[in-house]
């Protein structure tokens, strides 16, 4: 609702004709170039689609996921090792440092120490 309120405020303040994805992929790329710098005291930001470096030199530890928001007991997240690999699999687990879910097993493992896990 925001982005659309956005959009009608841009076309009347400056009546131009702009098709509403234009303006929402512009407005989000300079929502990225100011606001999407690593900032120094976070030391790993991973995506699921993305293939950082970072995560295969730094140090990084599996934690139990629990998302304070929900109201599950035993939360869980996607394994992004298997997603890759065309399995469905749920862990309890994920990597803090990356916001990750992984299979504590095989797959922290994997995806830490290979560019192609």
């Amino acid at each position: 609702m925001v982005v659309w309120n956005a959009y009608c405020l841009y076309q009347s303040s400056t009546a131009t004709k702009l098709p509403f994805a234009k303006f929402h992929l512009n407005l989000i790329r300079q929502i990225l170039e100011t606001y999407g710098k690593e900032k120094s005291d976070m030391k790993c930001l991973v995506t699921r689609n993305s293939n950082n470096v970072e995560r295969l030199t730094e140090r990084h530890f599996p934690s139990v996921y629990s998302n304070k928001a929900a109201k599950k007991k035993n939360q869980i997240r996607k394994c992004v090792v298997c997603s890759k690999q065309g399995k469905r699999r749920e862990s309890r687990y994920y990597c803090s440092q990356c916001d990750v879910g992984l299979c504590v097993v095989s797959c922290f493992e994997l995806y830490h120490t290979k560019v192609d896990y």
